[in-house]
C-alpha cells in the first residue's frame, strides 16, 4: 500500500474467479450510466455501478495502462482505497 506522497491510491480488482490486481495505481477510468470518469488519488468517497466497457489502470513503475473488458461490475472509492467488482 502507498505510504509516501506520490500521487497514487490502493486498488483491489476481483472477479468471481479471484483478484485480479491489488497494488498502487495512478489512476483509475471507467464507463457508469452518466458515462466515462477517471479517479485519482484524493478524489470524493465514491460508489457506483459500472457499465459494460472498458476498464483501465496504470499501475506505480508502468507507463502503460491495463485494460479490462467487463460486462459489469462495482467501484467502491473510499479514503484513497479503491475496490472493484467486475463481472466479465
Amino acid at each position: 500500500m502507498n505510504t509516501n506522497n506520490e500521487n497514487l491510491f490502493y486498488i483491489k480488482i476481483l472477479s468471481l474467479s479471484g483478484e485480479i490486481f491489488s497494488g498502487d495505481i495512478y489512476s483509475f477510468s471507467a464507463k457508469n450510466v452518466s458515462g466515462d470518469f477517471d479517479i485519482l488519488k484524493s478524489h470524493t468517497n465514491f460508489i457506483s455501478l459500472l457499465e459494460k466497457g472498458e476498464i483501465k489502470y496504470r499501475a506505480k513503475g508502468f507507463m502503460i495502462y491495463t485494460n479490462l473488458d467487463i460486462n459489469n461490475g462495482l467501484l467502491i472509492f473510499e479514503d484513497d482505497k479503491a475496490e472493484v467488482f467486475i463481472n466479465f
